[in-house]
């Protein structure tokens, strides 16, 4: 009896001996194929006075895009450049990926949204974004009286519209500049993104001087496109992506 359970007891250990490595060497090659389906990705994004580069602020549209990005196995490179800087980069290809911005027919010439944003019926759209006149307290944007011109910065769609509108002030102010000057009464107004404009108000501390002038002048949707070439190697792979903003939209928006 004692024969037979010592042989039972050496016949396990004989069969863990050689099905262990066996095991090790699938869990190993499973970790390999998990590594090389991680997809890395160079993005572009605003750089702000109130942006932390070192630091990603819980909320923030880039936190988004990198929850959205663990959640498909994309891991984002996130590089700050003025804006005009960033389109400039997705055009030319020295980045993959730029974020937040509108649909343009012109953008779209060599960038991939997700299928929609043209009609404003993409499910995976960031958030929608809503843009306001700042203006100063004590002088109140009068669009048929303008004395400076409204301000905005280079890149933005928003200020195409108020150069055909004849409304762009003559001097390209960026956002910390232009909430200066309006602090100032030397600019009647600033357009921008709510996120930026209000925490440029409290970055420059203007809370008794600037408002936002109700209602918002554009609410439209804003996206993370891709260049053409990047899509094309890994459509699979953002779709998914997409696909992970729309989940956890309801979070940010």
């Amino acid at each position: 009896m004692l024969r037979l359970l010592k042989q039972q007891y050496i016949n396990r250990r004989v069969r863990a001996f050689f099905f262990a490595p066996l095991f090790f060497c699938v869990v190993a090659a499973a970790n390999d194929n998990a590594k090389k389906a991680a997809l890395t990705l160079s993005v572009c994004t605003e750089l702000s006075k109130h942006a932390d580069v070192t630091k990603v602020i819980t909320g923030s549209t880039t936190d988004q895009i990198i929850r959205a990005g663990n959640q498909s196995g994309i891991h984002f490179n996130v590089q700050y450049r003025a804006w005009n800087r960033c389109l400039q980069m997705a055009q030319d290809n020295r980045v993959d990926g730029i974020y937040a911005l509108f649909w343009t027919p012109e953008r779209a010439r060599f960038l991939a949204f997700p299928q929609g944003s043209e009609s404003s019926a993409n499910i995976t759209r960031l958030r929608t974004a809503q843009f306001f006149f700042y203006e100063n307290i004590n002088k109140p944007l009068d669009v048929d009286n303008l004395e400076f011109g409204i301000g905005a910065p280079l890149g933005y769609v928003v200020r195409d519209y108020l150069e055909e509108q004849g409304w762009l002030s003559p001097i390209d102010y960026s956002i910390k500049e232009g909430f200066t000057m309006l602090g100032m009464n030397k600019l009647d107004a600033y357009l921008i993104a709510e996120e930026m404009g209000d925490n440029m108000v409290m970055t420059l501390q203007q809370h008794n001087i600037i408002r936002k002038k109700q209602p918002a002048f554009i609410e439209q949707d804003i996206h993370i496109a891709f260049t053409k070439d990047i899509y094309q190697r890994h459509a699979e792979q953002i779709d998914l992506f997409w696909e992970a903003v729309e989940s956890i939209r309801g979070n940010y928006q």
